[in-house]
């Protein structure tokens, strides 16, 4: 890595430091609130977590686009600077930025993959958070509690994976950023497990039960919790022996090299066994006395047994 690499490096860090103590800060006062009879926040609160995530979104934004294309693309009129005169502008605190708008537009025109689907939230979010600051928000009781949904949302799936990427692990790297307790009571909120539900039946043919945070809301289809942000290319599905709904989760790339393998299913809960089949070589559930292999369809006891 040269030199430059190394200070653009060293400045994406920095700002991402200082995105994850916004997103802190707003979880922190989202978990804050007494939920227990699933009210909606009070307007101190309403305006401190629209500021505080709003920010954090921001300076994560700033983060990931000086990561992936250079810290000229956060600046206003970098064509005047040389790579000197930036570096002793940042060591002074002296750098002028784009604005939030030429953040989005970036990262629309170049990692659509990152920001596509979340727009309308933001929108909200960056209204809200400009009259705040410049004039005056007057919630209504109904912004107040669905709040507890949108900023949830927000933090869970939108400023942390900006600030995280690696989504192989997303709801580990989530209660990293933010204490498992915290992340625990934020996707609790009941307007967030309804919305979340609801997302999720779009993409799914029946809703299932999330094997890590055991909220409803993981898709049979897209096999990822809209939750949590839970998702592993290494599980599959089978048909409940009790259920008869395909909600049993397995990993099958552990399978080739085991005899046998616990399931769950994420419907009535139920843990069973799964085996490969000695017959056909498919996935059979459950355990004797009925073992019954998915592909060839026979009871097959003696056939499907591990060994």
């Amino acid at each position: 890595m040269n030199e430059w690499k190394t200070f653009e490096h060293e400045v994406a860090e920095a700002i991402r430091a200082n995105g994850i103590i916004f997103l802190r800060r707003a979880a922190t006062e989202m978990a804050g609130h007494d939920d227990s009879e699933d009210t909606a926040f009070d307007h101190e609160t309403g305006t401190v977590v629209t500021v505080l995530t709003q920010m954090s979104l921001e300076l994560a934004m700033a983060s990931f686009l000086v990561k992936h294309d250079g810290i000229r693309t956060i600046l206003t009129k970098p064509e005047a600077l040389s790579d000197d005169q930036i570096r002793e502008k940042w060591q002074a605190n002296e750098l002028r930025t784009k604005t939030f708008q030429d953040y989005r537009e970036l990262i629309a025109s170049k990692h659509v993959e990152r920001y596509s689907d979340f727009e309308e939230v933001v929108d909200r979010f960056q209204q809200s958070r400009n009259k705040i600051m410049h004039l005056h928000f007057r919630f209504e009781e109904g912004d107040l509690y669905d709040l507890k949904y949108e900023a949830t949302f927000m933090l869970v799936h939108i400023v942390s994976r900006f600030i995280c990427e690696d989504d192989s692990d997303h709801p580990n790297n989530v209660a990293n950023l933010l204490s498992r307790e915290v992340f625990q009571k934020l996707i609790r909120f009941p307007p967030y497990q309804y919305h979340v539900e609801k997302i999720a039946r779009e993409y799914s043919r029946v809703v299932l039960r999330c094997p890590m945070c055991d909220q409803k809301a993981f898709s049979d289809y897209e096999l990822k919790c809209f939750s949590c942000g839970y998702e592993d290319p290494s599980i599959r599905l089978l048909t409940c022996e009790h259920c008869s709904e395909r909600s049993v989760i397995y990993d099958h790339l552990n399978l080739d090299i085991n005899k046998k393998l616990p399931t769950l299913c994420l419907i009535c809960g139920k843990r069973q066994e799964v085996f490969k089949c000695t017959s056909c070589k498919g996935t059979t559930i459950g355990g004797p006395p009925y073992l019954r292999c998915e592909l060839c369809a026979e009871d097959a006891q003696s056939q499907c047994l591990p060994g």
